[in-house]
């Protein structure tokens, strides 16, 4: 795991193309465990990282063709079901807390809390609209 850190923290245009050769020697495939906490890292820092999305794809999609070349797609089916289910599950749990905020706020009856949760709810928002983002590039 130390390696795949380490290659994901150095990445940038002028060297992922020999990170992603590297990427794929790893062999990362061969080992489930290994396997899911690479995705679970590559995956954090796409999201976190969301101007060097670009690159760490550009990792994925390498290892993806690097194992349809070998017949197997253990990769593509994990890093595609990381992505649906955190979309699915964090936003499903974000509309929840958003729905409580809202209910709180409709609640309240002193007119300055009321506006401090509003500017709560609106920076919420902009905080899960940056992190979609980040996991739709």
């Amino acid at each position: 795991m130390g390696k795949v850190r380490n290659m994901l923290n150095i990445i940038a245009p002028e060297n992922v193309d020999k990170l992603c050769t590297k990427f794929v020697g790893l062999g990362v495939h061969e080992d489930e465990d290994v396997l899911s906490a690479v995705i679970d890292v590559i995956f954090g820092k796409a999201v976190e990282e969301p101007d060097f999305s670009v690159h760490y794809s550009k990792l994925c999609k390498h290892q993806v063709e690097h194992e349809h070349a070998l017949q197997i797609d253990k990769f593509r089916v994990q890093i595609a079901e990381k992505c649906r289910d955190s979309f699915n599950v964090e936003s499903a749990e974000f509309r929840e807390i958003i729905k409580e905020r809202k209910e709180a706020m409709e609640a309240e009856p002193d007119e300055q809390k009321k506006k401090e949760l509003d500017k709560e709810i609106a920076t919420m928002k902009s905080k899960e609209k940056k992190r979609l983002s980040g996991l739709i590039k």
